[in-house]
């Protein structure tokens, strides 16, 4: 075969590459930006062996490990802090598809907006996890500590069919090799959560958007809060 020949079809081989490559990254739609507390989704071909890894820089710029996990077909990150997420995405090699790197701004970290109490969108699915740190129990009020004994609002939230969860603020959950893990579901909650008066109720919809974040007064708050964002 001449150099010509060979030339020609190392050039061919290139295109063939950058085209698998582009069309891996233009099929899905992945997204460049998304707020703190807000689940990062990215799609991948179920059908191509997979390898990911994920890194995070506050808006300081200085480096964490972000909570995250591997789906058929998808990544699931929770955004814990505001600042910048790479991701790396290392896809079947036999098939032509080689290495992506995407990179996905967090929306600003500075926590809740201490001015007025937010108006509610329309009642939908919604998401909330009650935290607390039961160390500190004997410092709470009463009302405070019968909110968090209460079975009324579990009872609303079942009924509902949406997640609720009351929580010491390091629960923990197993991570399948042997040591323990922030649970995937709620982490970005208690991230949230940290360096805050607890107990404290927060509130997401259905994508990850914070509804409400407060602290526990009582149980008849409580409940009424979560009927004003999750419906009667």
């Amino acid at each position: 075969m001449t150099r010509y020949k060979i030339s020609s079809l190392l050039r061919m081989l290139v295109v063939v590459l950058v085209l698998s490559f582009t069309s891996l990254v233009t099929a899905f739609d992945w997204p460049d930006q998304v707020e703190v507390g807000q689940l990062l989704v990215l799609d991948a071909p179920p059908d191509v062996a997979c390898a990911w890894g994920v890194s995070g820089q506050d808006v300081d710029g200085v480096p964490y490990e972000p909570v995250w996990r591997e789906f058929p077909g998808a990544l699931v990150v929770s955004t814990q802090h505001g600042g910048l997420l790479t991701v790396s995405l290392t896809t079947d090699a036999n098939r032509g598809l080689r290495n992506v790197t995407w990179c996905v701004a967090v929306g600003d970290d500075d926590g809740p907006d201490p001015g007025p109490d937010p108006i509610p969108p329309p009642p939908g699915k919604i998401f909330a996890v009650m935290i607390e740190e039961t160390g500190d129990r004997d410092e709470y009020t009463p009302e405070q500590i019968q909110a968090l004994i209460a079975k009324g609002d579990l009872d609303y939230m079942k009924a509902k069919g949406y997640l609720y969860r009351k929580v010491d603020q390091h629960v923990v959950e197993p991570d399948g090799q042997g040591g323990d893990r922030t649970p995937l579901a709620i982490a970005s909650f208690l991230q949230r959560g940290k360096n805050q008066h607890l107990p404290r109720l927060i509130i997401a919809d259905d994508s990850g958007a914070v509804l409400y974040d407060d602290v526990v007064a009582d149980e008849a708050s409580v409940l009424r809060t979560l009927k004003q964002y999750g419906g009667e």
